[in-house]
């Protein structure tokens, strides 16, 4: 049985066997990890895009004028290169749209308001990626309505992703940019059975559970507090290949190697990648738990600020 992962990452590898596409960068591992198209293939991809109505393009000078159009009756993707806040401000027609990305290049900010419009004419997204422009304050409650969605990517001041986000069921992907230095996840996670993905750039705080629910679709929990490193939590993910923990993480280990990370660790036997991030730098790391106290599929170790000697 493959992972929709595996199955991407093998028609990624036949574009490349064909020439279709050039890697740029590889991983420690040999994995691609960024990959680029010749700009005569890129021109005609844009081409058949168009034609076949793949996505739409919005940019800065469509926004300007009378006679910028906002109905967007056929188009499923939808690219806004411009400010995203000035094209939601002119509420648009695009009851089609299922994938919406904002890729202003310098980042803008975008109120509560406008990111509650977006819920409005966009009712049947199932992708939305606004990293570029920064929501400012709270999550507004209206995105809870886009039950459709399968990933989001946003860029927020968040301290806490609020409880009525549960109605997202269908999420599968979770990315957050949050300027605060933790992030409190009190929505419903552990009912989110169809969960891929979790990342965010604080120190997460994973809500509690009752039940005992096995999340089996789960492969990334990137970075989550010390405190949510419990047995309990790796139980119920026992398909994890990527974690990263960021916190206080001299509470993880003693000095004699002894860890109380250790007994959840050797649950998740498919764990690839482990990174610890310290953020308390006056509590040092004083050592790693010892070597087989760490997954045998673990193929890179990540530390930062742990001042291991």
């Amino acid at each position: 049985y493959a992972s929709l992962e595996e199955i991407a990452g093998e028609y990624l590898r036949e574009l490349v066997d064909r020439n279709l596409v050039m890697v740029a960068d590889r991983r420690s591992n040999d994995e691609i990890k960024t990959c680029r198209v010749h700009d005569t293939l890129r021109h005609f991809c844009k081409k058949k895009a168009i034609e076949e109505n793949l996505f739409q393009e919005i940019k800065l000078d469509e926004l300007i004028g009378p006679s910028a159009s906002t109905s967007l009756k056929n188009s499923r993707r939808l690219c806004v290169s411009a400010y995203l806040s000035d094209y939601i401000s002119r509420t648009p027609s695009a009851p089609c749209v299922r994938s919406l990305l904002s890729l202003a290049k310098d980042e803008s900010a975008l109120s509560k308001e406008d990111c509650a419009l977006i819920a409005k004419p966009f009712k049947l997204l199932k992708v939305l990626d606004v990293k570029s422009s920064k929501i400012v304050g709270r999550c507004p409650a209206e995105l809870a309505k886009l039950v459709l969605l399968k990933y989001i990517a946003i860029n927020c001041d968040l301290k806490t992703l609020p409880k009525k986000m549960s109605s997202l069921l269908n999420l599968q992907t979770i990315i957050i940019d949050t300027t605060s230095s933790s992030l409190d996840i009190q929505l419903d996670l552990w009912k989110m059975t169809q969960l891929r993905h979790l990342h965010a750039n604080a120190s997460t705080t994973l809500p509690k559970c009752q039940e005992q629910t096995i999340m089996v679709n789960l492969q990334t929990l990137s970075t989550i507090s010390p405190e949510s490193c419990t047995t309990d939590v790796f139980k119920r993910t026992p398909k994890l290949k990527k974690l990263g923990i960021r916190g206080n993480i001299g509470l993880l280990v003693q000095p004699s190697r002894e860890s109380s990370l250790s007994d959840g660790l050797l649950q998740l036997e498919l764990l690839e990648k482990l990174k610890l991030h310290n953020d308390d730098v006056t509590c040092k790391l004083q050592a790693l738990p010892f070597e087989h106290k760490f997954p045998a599929k673990l193929t890179r170790l990540s530390l930062k600020r742990t001042s291991l000697d």
